[in-house]
């Protein structure tokens, strides 16, 4: 059985879309779903509460954060690199949440020996058919390997001369790419299956408040030391990212700015969301001109760009 974890905050109509996909795009394996959300106000919360009712046949437990903060513990906090980044950014020293604690409890709750990460801002676009050939690779070397759900054959400027075909797979070493690229990146929180125990050897050992203060943290934990190496991947995306808002103020990634408010109240209305997927998958982030809005099985289309 595979562990998700899925990151939500004041997107429910978005959540909805995500696992609506999940759900029917996964074939194999058995799967588990964790949501950790959280919410700024009754009106989101009522908008989850839809959620949680809607999925409630699945395999999947919401979780939210509370009120209740993370405090940084000595033994945790102070090393050089948790004392660096906890200088250079004044969010870790306010954490709003348990975020910390409750997302330790849940990976070690969970039987799960292999871990996926994902943001509710995502769609699967295809079947997802995860063969034990695959598991066993990963448990092979299981400190140094990783599987993409997310890259794919000449997404995100491939780079040249280190990538691998057999079949339907891809194979690469990020090690031979630029760290700064979806090639690259030796950990991250978009649709790639770890070793969970490894992953939570690391996370143990890290300060961080919130989705956006774990992923470069972990990233740079396992480049220290020279893990998650080995990466796996389809010839296509099984999964794309669709930034359309931006929830958080940590990193200025780029986004539509598509209001959160008015998509929940449409949520709350009886709309469901699908993303438009290009014919010609060039990139894992995709910024649509529009979405595709549903109710009463009529679509309607909101122009955003």
């Amino acid at each position: 059985m595979l562990h998700i974890i899925i990151f939500s905050f004041n997107r429910a109509l978005q959540l909805d879309t995500l696992l609506d996909s999940l759900v029917q795009n996964w074939k194999s394996p058995e799967y588990f779903i964790s949501v950790i959300y959280n919410t700024s106000d009754d009106d989101y919360e009522r908008g989850y509460q839809i959620v949680q009712e809607k999925f409630s046949p699945f395999p999947v437990a919401f979780c939210k954060e509370s009120s209740v903060a993370d405090k940084p513990q000595i033994d945790t906090f102070f090393t050089l690199d948790n004392v660096k980044r906890y200088l250079k950014y004044p969010c870790l020293r306010h954490p709003k949440s348990n975020f910390r604690s409750l997302l330790l409890r849940v990976i070690k709750d969970n039987p799960s020996k292999f871990l996926m990460f994902m943001t509710d801002d995502a769609m699967f676009i295809k079947e997802v058919c995860i063969s034990q050939h695959i598991f066993s690779w990963l448990g092979d070397k299981s400190e140094s390997r990783q599987f993409s759900l997310r890259i794919g054959e000449r997404l995100n400027n491939q780079p040249r001369g280190i990538i691998q075909k057999e079949k339907e797979y891809l194979k690469w070493n990020m090690y031979d790419a630029p760290m700064m690229t979806n090639w690259g990146y030796n950990f991250s929180v978009d649709a790639h299956i770890y070793n969970k125990e490894v992953i939570t050897r690391i996370l143990d050992q890290l300060w961080f408040i919130n989705p956006n203060t774990l992923e470069d943290p972990v990233c740079r934990a396992i480049r220290k030391r020279k893990m998650m190496g080995e990466a796996m991947a389809y010839d296509e995306p099984r999964v794309l990212s669709f930034p359309i808002n931006m929830v958080q103020s940590v990193v200025q990634n780029e986004s539509l700015g598509v209001d959160c408010k008015m998509l929940n109240q449409l949520y709350l209305t009886g709309y469901t969301l699908k993303y438009p997927v290009p014919e010609k998958i060039s990139h894992f982030q995709n910024y649509p001109d529009y979405l595709r809005l549903f109710k009463e099985n009529k679509e309607t289309n909101l122009k955003i760009k």
